[in-house]
């Protein structure tokens, strides 16, 4: 077995940048959801999922920010408006819905 990182910087160079592989920043990737060809991240401290593309390595905020309040009202209508604060994990559902753990409830995005 080879051991690498994929994506992110492996080291203590926290953040949250979308990019591509190693050039994308992470700040405790807690879960993971893997659908379509998506692989889907709880990037924990950013309160934010992260959509990474697998056949190009790209890396791109889908939910939350790291610089937004937590709102967990109008998450599922504007995800990119919230923060997931607390979030603990992702999972994926049918039809294109990621299911998430955030501190005390569970909330559906739809993508």
């Amino acid at each position: 077995f080879t051991v690498a990182t994929a994506f992110g910087s492996g080291t203590q160079d926290a953040g949250s940048v979308d990019a591509s592989g190693n050039a994308a920043r992470f700040s405790r990737p807690a879960a993971l959801a893997l659908d379509n060809g998506y692989l889907f991240v709880a990037d924990s401290d950013n309160g934010s999922v992260r959509r990474i593309t697998l056949l190009t390595g790209e890396v791109h905020t889908v939910v939350g920010t790291a610089s937004l309040p937590v709102c967990k009202t109008v998450a599922a209508a504007l995800p990119t408006s919230a923060v997931a604060q607390g979030l603990l994990a992702v999972n994926n559902g049918t039809g294109g819905t990621l299911y998430l753990t955030v501190d005390d409830a569970v909330m559906n995005v739809l993508y």
